[in-house]
Parts: C-alpha cells; structure tokens; sequence
C-alpha cells in the first residue's frame, strides 16, 4: 500500500513538473512578446520625434497641431489657384463658334464696305458724268442722210453729259431743221418708263451748229446784242430732248455765257426784257412740239428749285410754256418746268 502511495505521488511530481515546465515555457513565450511589443512601440515614438523635428523646422510654431505639420496638397477650398483659373482654362466650343462668326460679320462688314466706296465714288461718278471716252456714240444707222464728206466727223461732247443718245441731224434740200426735229418727236423714244434725255446734233454743210445756226433755222427773232452774251461754239451748244414718252416730249438749249465782267447780270436783264415778245418771237419752236393756243397768262412767273431760280410762262397744253434760267455759267431755254429742273441737276452734276 505504501509502495502504491509512493508511485502516485512520483507520478504527481511529475505531472506538476511537467505542468510549471509548460507554465515557464508560455510565461517565456509572453516576455518575449511583451519586449518585442515594447520595441516597436519604442521605434514609432523615434520616428515620430523624427518627423515633428523635421516638421518644426518648416512649419513656425503655433500655426496648427500636430496634425497639420505634415504638408498637405493645396485644394479648391484654399483659394490659392482659383485666380489663376481664367488665365489657364480654355474656351468652350460655344465661345469658339460665336469668335468664329464675329470675325466673319467683321470681315463681310468691310467687303461690303469697300465695295460701296467703289461704287459710291468711282463707278457712280463715271454714270454721272461720263468722261469723253464713255459719251455717248452714233452710229451710221442714225445719222439723216449721210454724205460721203462727213464720214468719220465726231459730233460734239454734250454739255449735259448723262445724255442717252446722239442724234445727228442733217439738213438737206430735202429736210429742213424744222422738219427734223418734228420727226425726233416721233422717232426719239426712252428704252423704258423712266424719262431720258437724247442730245440732238444740228449738221449742215459739215459744220455742226451753234446756237445762233438754230435759231435762225427757226426764225426765232432775238434781241439785239444777244449772241455777243453767249458762245458761238458748237462744243458750247446743246440741243436736247427730253423725252418721257411719245405723248410728251420737250426740247431745250443750253449755252454757255462768254466769261465776261458782269455777263450773267445782263444776261438776266435781257432775257426779262424779252419776255414781253418771247410768245411770239418762239412760236416756230412751240408749234413743233405741239402749242395750238396762246398763254395762260401774259407774264412770266418765277420759280425757285434747289437753290436755283427759272422763270415760266405756262401755255393751256399741259405741261408746255417757254422757261429760262441763267444758272452757273450757263444759259438755260426749255419748253416745260419739269425739264429746266432736271436740266438744272445734271448741270449742278457737272459743276
């Protein structure tokens, strides 16, 4: 029995043996990881005393917590790139397209621009008044009669110069001047509803007339000393019809005064005085164009038009009387209002 008794607790021994061997063995175990534990924990805090050094160095106190020593990026929220944003951003394709159409309005503007200079002040001005080069032309087809001498003969350059035809008018033994113009009442028509003027050229014996020639080709009586106020050259003397259809047509003279002292005033007096027996010194003239009975009144009425005075006197044909004006160097005889006053615009054009 006591030998049983001494085997359990030799087997006792051992087991407690074996027990505070394991118990020394997992103690160790826990020391060793304790240690380690206090390493690591020892290494971060070196680390960390690092970088707050390092930080404090580039960061002046009292600026943030520790949290704030490590640099961070800079956001929106900062407000330090969001004044640089217009300068760097890049246009959208709206602004692109609007860009793009400004430039093509401003472009257009000044072509269009341009162009209208052009117009305005070169091919405006040569329609106006025509250089020698673009007056108007005749060709063989509307000469009366032409005789082998006058071929080649070069009409003069109408005074009015926006003239749309030269017609020449030859007199013959056939065909007085009377005659002739009776017939450009019928033959000169304008090529649309706006009115025309149509330059009539007077031609005999290959000389081209002046005003004198016409109105003796007339019988037109005038009053002593008249032709010695105007010019005797053909280059100076117009005869025109202005032509608004076949139902109405007039004619006019148009000459320039000599340049001399005080032409123009005594120009004025004479023709005034010679309204007293003008009626009946034209009448050759106003039956041509179609005058059956006398005046309205027995006076000339005076008239202001752009600045420029005529005076008329109105026959009972509508539209038909003697009207003159002496305007700028230039003495002006029609047979209607309406046509001394385009007649004074393309004068005007001219001067």
């Amino acid at each position: 029995m006591e030998e049983k008794l001494a085997f359990l607790k030799r087997e006792e021994i051992r087991t407690m043996a074996k027990d505070l061997a394991r118990l020394q063995e997992e103690e160790a175990i826990h020391e060793k990881e304790r240690i380690s534990q206090l390493r690591v924990e020892e290494k971060l805090k070196r680390e960390a005393a690092a970088r707050e050094k390092i930080a404090s160095t580039m960061i002046p106190k009292g600026l943030g917590t520790k949290e704030e020593t490590i640099p961070k990026p800079p956001t929106k929220k900062a407000g330090l790139e969001e004044p640089l944003l217009p300068k760097t951003q890049r246009p959208s394709s709206l602004e692109k397209i609007l860009v793009r159409i400004i430039i093509v309005l401003f472009s257009l503007g000044f072509f269009l621009l341009i162009t209208f200079g052009y117009w305005f002040f070169i091919i405006r001005e040569k329609q106006i008044q025509p250089s020698p080069a673009s007056s108007p032309v005749f060709t063989p087809s509307e000469v009366e009669g032409p005789s082998p001498s006058a071929v080649g003969v070069i009409p003069p350059i109408p005074i009015l110069g926006a003239t749309k035809e030269i017609k020449i008018l030859r007199i013959i033994p056939e065909k007085d001047f009377k005659n002739l113009l009776s017939e450009s009442l019928v033959n000169v028509l304008p090529s649309g509803s706006s009115p025309e003027f149509f330059e009539l050229v007077p031609q005999k014996d290959d000389q081209f007339f002046n005003l004198q020639d016409a109105l003796t080709e007339l019988k037109v009586k005038s009053p002593e000393g008249f032709f010695g106020l105007v010019s005797g050259k053909a280059d100076d003397f117009d005869l025109f019809l202005y032509s608004k259809g076949a139902k109405e047509q007039r004619l006019g003279f148009v000459v320039k005064l000599l340049t001399l002292e005080g032409v123009k005033e005594r120009t004025t007096e004479m023709l005034k005085a010679w309204e007293k027996t003008m009626e009946s010194d034209w009448v050759n003239f106003s039956r041509i164009l179609g005058q059956e009975n006398p005046s309205l009144a027995s006076v000339f009425k005076q008239t202001s038009y752009s600045g420029a005075s005529f005076r008329c006197l109105s026959f009972q044909e509508k539209n038909l009387g003697i009207c003159w004006s002496v305007f700028a160097d230039y003495l002006i005889i029609t047979s209607s209002g309406e046509s001394i006053m385009r007649t004074i615009d393309l004068l005007r054009v001219r001067n």
